[in-house]
């Protein structure tokens, strides 16, 4: 019987607005670019992986500037050309310019404060793990999620990022639960799935657009799913 869950933050809970696929979509059209977010989801998805993957082994923001600006660059051309589109060095980063600077907001996915109250209806302690250096415990309070929450673990308050097993074992520590009675849901296979694997912490894939080809871990596609989760156990 699982006695705690942790929940990746970005992705899992929440999502921007407008999303990042609508803001590409419009920073390329600025340039001239016309593109469908179907293929910007699939050149997200792989940059995405570049990021966690660069990430594990040196953190992305604990870089210099000019480190920052050189990975950012390549961030954006696997997107663009992942997308079909290949344009020259300057309008990549005109670009990710464009992106960077939109404004946006964070907003909860639908299935969240559901699946949060049927959780607290189990008596499961709650919490987040998270490689996000914002004020997480404003944005949850904004967000209207905080009461829920047991516990957050930053990586920029531990000092590794995920997948390290730092940050996992942080969170274990802080709630007092062995790793074999906890869940950790998150979407992304090497932050979320490895790191919690590691140490001993159950992980479950969140694919809410159902494109996932992982085998060796269990899928949901959306957070109400685990509460039949829960009931198998």
């Amino acid at each position: 019987m699982f006695k705690a869950i942790f929940f990746d933050f970005y992705n899992t809970l929440v999502h921007f607005s407008p999303t990042s696929e609508e803001i590409q979509k419009q920073a390329c059209n600025k340039f001239g670019i016309t593109v469908n977010k179907k293929k910007l989801s699939a050149g997200y998805k792989i940059a995405d992986k570049f990021f966690n993957e660069e990430n594990s082994i040196n953190p992305i923001f604990e870089r210099n500037k000019k480190d920052q600006d050189s990975f950012f660059f390549q961030y954006e051309k696997i997107i663009l050309e992942t997308a079909g589109i290949t344009v020259s060095t300057e309008i990549i980063k005109k670009i990710w310019n464009e992106v960077y600077t939109t404004p946006r907001e964070l907003l909860l996915f639908e299935d969240v404060l559901p699946t949060l109250t049927q959780l607290k209806k189990h008596h499961l302690k709650i919490g987040i793990i998270t490689n996000n250096r914002q004020n997480i415990i404003e944005l949850t309070k904004k967000l209207k999620i905080h009461t829920f929450l047991n516990v957050i673990v930053r990586s920029c308050d531990v000092g590794f990022e995920k997948p390290h097993p730092k940050i996992f074992k942080t969170a274990l520590n802080k709630l007092k639960i062995p790793a074999n009675k906890t869940l950790h849901i998150g979407d992304q296979p090497l932050s979320d799935l490895q790191g919690a694997k590691q140490v001993g912490i159950t992980p479950i894939l969140l694919d809410r657009e159902k494109t996932s080809e992982i085998k060796d871990f269990p899928i949901i596609n959306s957070l109400i799913e685990i509460e039949t989760l829960l009931n198998t156990q």
